[in-house]
This record gives C-alpha cells, structure tokens and sequence, in this order.
C-alpha cells in the first residue's frame, strides 16, 4: 500500500489513436503504471471536445481523494499544452518531443509552467538549454516500444511476405520532415530497375485534407510505379503494424529530423536494418545497429510554427547519394543486413522495452518529489 509520502501522478495527455504523440503517451503511462500510483486523463490541446476545466476537475478530486499525499502532474504534449498545469500544486513536468533546433514563442508560458521539462534525447536537452531553460531542469526520458508486440517473431502480412523478392518499408505521416517524397525518389533511382525490388508504403497525412498518395506518386514521375505497394492506414489496432514490418526486409527512415523516431524504433525491434540519417534523436539511440547517412544543416522550412525573429532553426539534409548506395548494398547483401536487424531486435529489446523506460520514469518522478 502507498504511504502519505508515496507521490500519487496525474498523467495528461492525448491517448487515444495511432499517432506518434498518442502511442508514445498510452504506451509511457502504461509502463508507468505498475510503480507509480497514477490518474490517467485524456486532453488533446486545441481541440473542440478538450476543456481545460476538465483538467482542473480531474486534479481537485485526486487531491480530495488522496489527502497529504504529493502530486505530480505529468503533460506529453507540444509544449504550449503545458500550460494546463499552471497553478498545479507539486511537481509540475513537461514531456516535450521536438524536431528543429529553435522552439515557437508560443510555448514559453508552457515552459514557464513547468518545473520539469523531459525531452527524449540529449540532442533535445541541448535545444532546450540553447533556448534558455537552466541546463538542472532538463532531463532526458527516453521512449521506447513494445516488444511483446513487436519482434522478429511476429507472423508477417501474408500479401506483403508473398511479393516474390526484397521489401523495403517506409512507415509514418507523408511529410518534409519524413522527406517522404525524396525517399520514394531515392529508392525507385537505386532500385527501380530491379524486378524483384519492392517499396511498401504505409504513409498517411490525416492533417492534410487533401492528401492523395495516387497523386504524389503520380506527381514524382517515377521509373518503376510497379515496384511501389501502397498499405492504406490501419485503423483497428496499432498492433497490426507488427506484421507489415515483419513482412519488409528493411526500413527506409531518412528523415530530415526525428524527435524520437518510433517507426524506426519498432521496425528494428521486428529485425528489421534500418537506413536513416545520422542526426538528432535516432542517431543516440540506434548507436551502431542502424546504416547511418551524414547531411548537411538547412533551415527548417516546414512552416507550421512561427517565431518573432523568423529564424525556424534547421534541419538535415540526407545525403541522398549515399541512401542510394546502402539500399543497394542491402539488396546485395541480404545476410548482412538479417543480421544487422537481428542483433538491433535484441539492442532494442534489451535498453528500450516500454517496461524499461517506464520504470525509469517512475523511479525519477519518485526521485524529485522525494528531493
């Protein structure tokens, strides 16, 4: 039983649906949960249904149920949504996953309510201080997969397994960040000539109304249409996306930045080798196990945030060149990359399991209310 002394969390954030902030927030709280006592809420920022109200009914009566006991308020959110801890009693912590080097004005008065703020990387943590935050209020939590779910052993997609010949996969919202076009690009001038050489897309962008991948694909004049699979967006289980990685014989992940970088993440812990670029957070994490791509620093041309001094920060250009020569060198050797994808599984497995990093996030909450 939990003693007056024993700090009781309140866990806020969106968890409900596939995206990268819902699966990371569900799959933490979740991970959390066995050593930490914890309320958890669903609260999408800027959304119609989201009533900051119900966020402040929701610590009253964990206070009113919990008398003596400390809080903690934990928000997984853009930084802006933090603010709905301002006024919180107890340890007020700020998980924040980001992508450019300079951060929107918008979210100083969220920073400003945190006493926290918990980023996944130590490249992160460096844009944060560079921002202004005192280097002591900054801690990395790292975020993680399930690989009860994903692993090697998962049963593959049978159509995708049954296409005769090498897969490689891309998984993730169709973006500039993801440079999802360039990648489509970089694969069909590799490989679109190999007749046994496929590209699986299961890409989506629910954000554009828009969005038509018939038309983008059309719209890159490519050598091999043929060649490219398109997996609609899987709508009943994030689960199911175990078994189209399994089903792949590598990943193609050359983002231009990543805050964390989840679809790597968990197509190499279904054995999957792993191409991206040698930057931001999947350059820590993936440390040797993944084939690496240098770049070259851009500015951050994606225009959904803004700053007063119009400077949006930058981002990294993959060396599209050498992306070609390692999905080339892949296809030619196929034994070497079955094995590189095996031993980044059990990397995965072994430092990044959600049973993992959930325990590390219990045990630091404890750790800073205890002070």
């Amino acid at each position: 039983m939990p003693s007056a002394k024993d700090p009781i969390v309140h866990a806020i954030s969106h968890i409900d649906g596939f995206t990268g902030y819902a699966v990371h927030a569900r799959s933490f709280f979740r991970a959390m949960a066995p050593h930490i006592d914890m309320v958890e809420q669903g609260w999408m920022q800027n959304h119609i249904h989201s009533d900051p109200l119900d966020v402040v009914l929701t610590r009253e009566k964990i206070l009113a149920g919990n008398p003596g006991r400390p809080l903690a308020s934990i928000v997984l959110a853009l930084a802006s949504g933090c603010r709905i801890m301002a006024g919180a009693p107890g340890l007020r912590i700020g998980y924040v996953v980001w992508d450019s080097t300079k951060l929107p004005d918008v979210w100083d008065d969220g920073l400003s309510a945190c006493d926290r703020v918990w980023v996944p990387s130590e490249w992160a943590r460096t844009v944060m201080i560079d921002h202004g935050l005192a280097p002591d209020r900054v801690d990395v939590m790292p975020e993680g997969v399930d690989t009860s779910i994903f692993n090697p052993g998962v049963a593959p997609a049978t159509a995708i397994k049954n296409l005769p010949g090498f897969k490689v996969l891309n998984v993730g919202k169709f973006e500039p960040r993801k440079a999802t076009r360039e990648l489509i690009k970089a694969f069909d001038d590799a490989l679109g000539d190999r007749k046994d050489a496929w590209l699986v897309l299961a890409v989506n962008n629910s954000f554009d109304p828009n969005f038509d991948i018939r038309q983008e694909l059309s719209d890159l004049r490519l050598r091999s249409l043929d060649r490219v699979v398109y997996v609609p967006p899987v709508r009943s289980s994030h689960a199911d996306f175990a078994s189209i990685y399994t089903a792949c014989d590598a990943f193609l992940g050359p983002s231009r930045s990543e805050g964390w970088g989840l679809c790597h993440m968990e197509a190499m812990a279904c054995g999957l080798p792993v191409i991206t670029t040698n930057y931001s957070a999947p350059s820590e994490w993936a440390k040797d196990h993944a084939y690496f791509v240098n770049g070259t620093p851009v500015p951050f041309t994606d225009p959904w945030f803004t700053r007063s001094d119009g400077d949006r920060g930058t981002w990294m250009e993959p060396d599209w060149a050498a992306v070609r020569e390692h999905l080339v060198h892949l296809y030619e050797n196929r034994e070497e990359a079955r094995a590189r994808g095996a031993a980044g599984a059990d990397h995965v497995r072994t430092h990044y399991d959600w049973t993992v990093t959930g325990r590390y996030g219990a045990d630091l909450i404890n750790r800073l209310v205890a002070g």
